[in-house]
């Protein structure tokens, strides 16, 4: 090997570990920062990152599910028909079938667009909230936000569509975009429900100090009952109503 081969290799060797060791500086500082998929985060991650806890009080839901909002005869008559179109399949459909022919015609029933509020329905839409320390991230299965091309400002979600109380249990995925949302809305309260099959849970999150929050969750409503499924639709109303009068 002559001197000026040796030269060459000693100065590629150097860059070579310059190059190395500013990436390994970059690694560091993106380990600092813990990141989590809504779809995948479980209340053990969670509650690494934040304090979380869960209360049990079902007077916690008195204003939300006593409210004074009534369902007009059009969407009682809409709400029977699906039932009776419906109900037979509800325990076998699959997740797709579900939202299609069930979950996205009450919905679309509803109805969440508000023009006047800028307000619209998102489905699968990229939300992030980022701290200094960790960052929650996914596609939220339903969400109400304000904007007209992409959400700024959430007011409701929806985690739809699980068959059972498996690894993808929809609870902590539906907390973590709730308190995405909340952060990002500047809120202190925030609603939310989840679906695991025939059934409907509602989730009151709330923060009540820095890094601190705590949730409710309802009893639950099977949508195959006539009368649950009306008290599903008028709870999804009061969200409604509320984005109205905010």
């Amino acid at each position: 090997m002559t001197k000026q081969i040796e030269i060459e290799l000693l100065e590629k060797i150097a860059k070579l570990e310059k190059t190395v060791a500013k990436l390994t500086e970059k690694s560091e500082k993106i380990e600092d920062i813990r990141y989590f998929k809504f779809s995948g985060i479980t209340e053990t991650d969670l509650n690494t990152i934040l304090k979380i806890e869960q209360k049990f009080l079902e007077s916690r839901f008195d204003i939300w599910f006593n409210s004074d909002i009534s369902i007009s005869e059009n969407s009682r008559i809409f709400l029977i028909q699906l039932l009776q179109n419906e109900k037979m399949f509800l325990k076998t459909y699959n997740e797709e079938e579900l939202t299609v022919k069930f979950i996205s015609p009450i919905l679309n029933k509803i109805n969440f667009r508000i023009p006047e509020k800028g307000v619209r329905d998102f489905y699968e839409h990229s939300l992030t909230y980022k701290t200094d320390t960790f960052i929650l991230n996914g596609n939220p299965d339903f969400f109400v936000a304000n904007g007209e091309e992409r959400p700024e400002k959430p007011y409701f979600f929806i985690q739809e569509f699980k068959k059972a109380k498996d690894p993808k249990f929809p609870e902590p995925q539906l907390v973590a975009e709730m308190i995405a949302g909340l952060e990002i809305s500047n809120f202190s309260e925030i609603r939310g429900a989840y679906i695991i099959g025939i059934n409907w849970y509602f989730v009151i999150l709330e923060k009540f100090a820095k890094d601190s929050y705590r949730y409710f969750v309802s009893e639950q409503f099977n949508s195959t009952k006539q009368d649950e499924l009306f008290q599903i639709y008028k709870n999804l109303l009061f969200v409604k109503r509320e984005i109205k009068n905010d």
